[in-house]
């Protein structure tokens, strides 16, 4: 009888904690579910500058736990969404390291008339890089317009040294925000301030005094209404560069006891730095052996930097997202493995053992956003990357990217600063916003028949990052013609590729690309008589202006700087006369201009068309005479030939 009953109280016990959800706590109780009528009935956005949804309010507090020195921040956001085109907001992505506990979600959606309709635990999903960083995802259900949804979490990590920006700002109008720290005695802050209203004051402090602690609890409050939004603009970056956000770095603890700490200024980043890349810096005679090996695996008895370099990009295997965070040398050598930042470490310590003079540089990406010089913070960076000199001559090398060349990096990388990471001061280093000028040339032949259908070649020689872009692309495709209507003709309507000659170096990424394509275009010209209109652009061309705002909030920000040049030879039908033709074209704008020239001879024409970018970084007071230079390219870059059958 005994057996019997133990039996049923476990069956009762599985089946209880299999049917109930683990306890969700209402977090920011004075807000949750609370709903105003007057919210209830708006029906349309107030906000001209947000038409289609609107956050009510984003509240966040922020608490530092002595015991075990966690950092717990609870969030708490509230939307209403106005049109089809605002219910987008509700789907939400909650960003955390994977050494983070995210917890306490609870989520709903209200409706116009007052009903509630919960999000189901197991509605909410996990993804992104394991053992990096990862995404929680819920998207809120029964969303209608003129609806209102609400979400909250709490976030808990042992990272004292390293916290997310508190961002006030996104692409809606938030009619109020508030971010609340709350530090147990003993512990010292810096707030850095970025992108602040002109009503920006320092935050409201409260002191809580709490029996038998030895040093009062406090409290630091920083509270905003009406804070406009910040759309994204076209040529940008990163647009959280230009959020208003409160950095938080946690400097120091002290009580009667310790006194520790984390991290206050650039040298102290640079000593953690140090210690974290200390295998690295200070490599054991493994690494020795290492070189070695590269010199059996490469039959050479001297290395140079680019056969160093070469090495290290090609023959380790990739591992994980990137991280400025590594693991120990000896275990990258003995698993022939490495992340980003590990194969770039590598680099320099192999450089180094070479007798090359090499360093680390830890930077933030042009997509990672702008460092702040102000107060040091390692959730900054994103990146690392090598600083080669060789004699007056200084070279900044990343192998991590399979397809770049040893004298030119990802153009993600050109954010103009980083700081070298060596025992010491701690040293910042200036860089250009871009590297070694692309260049593009084409030499295009094509004939005109008089059925209207035009035959002919490019020959096109693409080198930086036009070849480096070329190569990856090459590398995904499934065969050389795909790769072509793909990535090289895609922009030309009716083309049909009839052959293929592909020259494209894969053992040095520095030589250009070559590529020949024959084609031939059916029905190039619209039969209307005796009278017919052609374009007097082939390959190269301007399809629209993409800078269509009145005015220009933010920088403008280009990729890279270049160089094209095409020249087009057109062979015209023996029956064909040209009766006219544009003038040459010259215009000139901020860093950069437009040429175009068009000489007719006897049965043909010549097209000379080139576009030239020396600089790529813009301030928006410019933005008026890019427009205009667009503006005017794009227009005669449109300009037809007439000719007569």
């Amino acid at each position: 009888m005994r057996t019997r009953l133990h039996f049923v109280l476990i069956i009762f016990l599985i089946f209880v904690v299999n049917s109930c959800s683990p306890l969700v706590l209402t977090l920011f109780s004075e807000h949750w579910d609370i709903i105003s009528d007057t919210l209830l009935t708006r029906s349309t956005s107030p906000y001209i500058d947000s038409p289609d949804a609107v956050v009510v309010w984003d509240l966040e507090d922020l608490n530092v736990v002595k015991a075990g020195w966690d950092i717990i921040r609870e969030h708490h956001v509230r939307i209403q969404i106005f049109t089809e085109e605002g219910k987008k907001y509700a789907n939400i992505r909650i960003p955390y390291m994977y050494t983070d506990k995210i917890t306490q979600i609870k989520a709903q959606t209200i409706l116009p008339d007052g009903r509630r309709i919960p999000l189901k635990p197991g509605d909410v999903f996990d993804e992104g890089f394991e053992n990096i960083i990862m995404f929680k995802k819920f998207a809120l259900p029964g969303v209608e317009d003129n609806c209102i949804i609400e979400y909250q979490y709490q976030s808990r990590t042992g990272s004292v040294g390293a916290t997310l920006p508190k961002y006030f700002q996104s692409d809606l109008h938030t009619e109020y925000s508030k971010f609340k720290i709350t530090l147990p005695g003993g512990f010292s802050y810096v707030a850095n301030a970025r992108n602040a209203p002109d009503d920006y004051v320092a935050p409201v402090e409260e002191k809580i005094h709490i029996p038998n602690d030895f040093l009062p609890t406090k409290t630091f409050s920083w509270e905003y209404s009406n804070l406009p939004p910040v759309k994204d603009e076209v040529y940008l970056f990163n647009r959280e560069d230009h959020l208003f956000s409160i950095g938080l770095q946690l400097t120091r603890y002290v009580d009667q006891h310790i006194d520790v700490t984390f991290l206050k200024t650039w040298e102290d980043m640079n000593e953690i730095l140090v210690e974290e890349y200390d295998s690295y810096l200070h490599p054991d005679r493994e690494i020795g052996r290492y070189l070695k090996k590269i010199k059996s695996d490469t039959h050479s008895d001297t290395l140079s930097p680019r056969d160093i370099f070469k090495y290290v990009r090609d023959e380790l295997n990739p591992r994980g997202y990137n991280s400025i965070f590594t693991r120990d040398i000896s275990k990258v050598i003995k698993f022939n493995s490495a992340s980003p930042t590990e194969r770039n470490l590598l680099l320099t310590v192999l450089l180094r053992e070479a007798g090359y003079d090499a360093d680390p540089v830890i930077i933030s990406r042009r997509s990672n956003g702008r460092i702040s010089i102000a107060s040091p913070t390692l959730m900054d960076f994103d990146h690392l990357i090598v600083r080669l000199k060789e004699q007056d001559k200084t070279t900044l090398l990343d192998a991590s990217d399979k397809y770049s060349s040893f004298a030119l990096m990802p153009a993600d990388n050109f954010c103009g600063i980083g700081l070298v990471i060596a025992e010491g001061e701690a040293n910042f280093i200036k860089f250009p916003y871009h590297g070694e000028q692309s260049k593009r040339t084409i030499l295009t032949n094509c004939q005109l028949g008089s059925d209207g259908t035009l035959t002919g070649n490019f020959n096109i020689r693409s080198t930086g990052h036009y070849a480096s872009s070329l190569r990856k692309r090459f590398a995904l495709a499934t065969d050389t013609v795909q790769f072509a209507y793909a990535e090289l003709v895609n922009h030309l309507p009716g083309i049909i590729i009839e052959r293929v000659a592909l020259e494209m170096n894969m053992n040095d990424y520095y030589l250009p690309v070559e590529t020949q394509i024959f084609f031939q275009i059916p029905d190039y010209y619209a039969d209307q008589g005796d009278m017919i209109y052609i374009p007097t652009n082939f390959y190269q061309n301007f399809k629209e202006n993409e800078l269509v705002d009145e005015e220009r909030i933010h920088p403008i920000q280009f990729y890279t700087t270049f160089k094209i040049n095409e020249t087009v030879n057109f062979t015209l039908p023996d029956s064909c006369e040209i009766i006219e033709y544009p003038d040459d074209f010259l215009y000139r704008g901020p860093g950069q201009h437009f040429r175009k020239q068009i000489r007719p001879t006897r049965g043909a024409i010549q097209f000379a068309w080139q576009y030239q970018r020396d600089e790529n970084i813009f301030d928006s007071e410019d933005y008026p005479a890019l427009k205009d230079f667009f503006t005017n390219v794009i227009a005669a870059d449109q300009a037809m030939l007439l000719l007569k059958f």
